[in-house]
């Protein structure tokens, strides 16, 4: 049944195969570890002990492939829509036992490159060669433009050719799609990590996706076909995700940036709490106390929201 779930167990993940091991056990061994990847990495669906079933065909299918025929989906963007429909789910609770859906370790990746808070000290030794294959897609893995200086260090050989193999649908316009999630995708707002100009002003996000379809659900809705239906339009535009791109305007300068900024500030909150313009060194004493301001500042904008509301 879409959208149920199937126990794992611990699928015998820890055992050994044995070097006379079947060809079969190890199509089964190999489907078993596909389903634990999906299900505890790629996929997490709040459990700790299941996968969600529309995957299951998606394993076997890669296990019982030939070596030189493996079938090839966009797991890349398929990561990323679940990961955005968990975040939208987890902002919008407030249970005791709230749990987040999604790729967790995406999103600790993103949080180590952007946030100094809990950050882990990384290991800048180079891979030794014997990390690295006969073939250019057999080689390290560990990011690309996201983290370019460490790139530099870690992986003085290069990384894995899969590191960029589809780079153009970086760009795509086409939304995610992650079995019924459909996300939209703006990599306008991103192009400064590419190296381009950030393009303004960008579609809105309700221009690329209605809120009734990024509000598809199954809970509570009966098994039917309808979902097909749904889902179809935005499954189909991904048979022109390759030519439906943005386009860079111009590269990333200090000037580009400054005239965006001039841009978005009058259309934003520039700042959580409150901001003193004109900072002033503070000599720190025994007699000092909290900091209150920040807090009043805070209270009272969430109580005019509330006013406005």
């Amino acid at each position: 049944m879409p959208g149920a779930r199937q126990r794992l167990g611990c699928c015998g993940l820890r055992q050994p195969m044995h070097p006379d091991t079947d060809d079969e056990s190890v199509r089964r061994s190999l489907e078993a570890y596909l389903l634990w990847l999906f299900g505890f990495m790629m996929f997490k669906n709040g459990t700790s002990n299941s996968v969600d079933k529309v995957l299951i065909p998606y394993a076997r299918e890669i296990a019982d492939a030939p070596e030189d025929a493996v079938p090839l989906w966009s797991w890349g963007s398929g990561v990323l829509a679940a990961t955005y429909r968990g975040l939208c789910d987890a902002c919008g609770k407030d249970e005791s036992n709230a749990r987040f859906r999604g790729c967790a370790l995406l999103l600790r990746l993103w949080s180590y490159e952007r946030l100094a808070v809990g950050r882990p000290i990384v290991d800048h030794r180079g891979y030794e060669a014997r990390y690295y294959g006969r073939h250019d897609d057999d080689g390290p893995t560990m990011g690309t433009l996201w983290c370019e200086l460490l790139v530099g260090s870690r992986a003085p050989y290069g990384l894995s050719s899969l590191c960029t193999s589809n780079e153009t649908l970086w760009y795509t316009t086409a939304s995610l799609v992650y079995d019924i999630y459909i996300e939209p995708h703006l990599s306008a707002r991103v192009m400064r990590r590419f190296g381009y100009a950030r393009q303004f002003p960008v579609p809105r996000v309700i221009d690329r996706v209605t809120p009734r379809d990024h509000g598809l659900s199954r809970l509570g809705q009966p098994c039917s076909g309808t979902w097909v239906t749904k889902v179809q339009p935005y499954v189909e535009a991904w048979d022109n995700a390759h030519r439906d791109v943005v386009h860079p305007v111009a590269p990333h300068t200090d000037w580009w940036y400054e005239t965006f900024l001039t841009w978005y500030r009058p259309r934003t909150r520039c700042h959580v709490t409150y901001a003193d313009t004109q900072l002033v060194p503070h000599e720190s004493s025994s007699t000092d106390a909290y900091a209150r301001h920040r807090d009043e500042a805070l209270a009272g904008a969430i109580s005019q929201c509330l006013i406005s509301c």
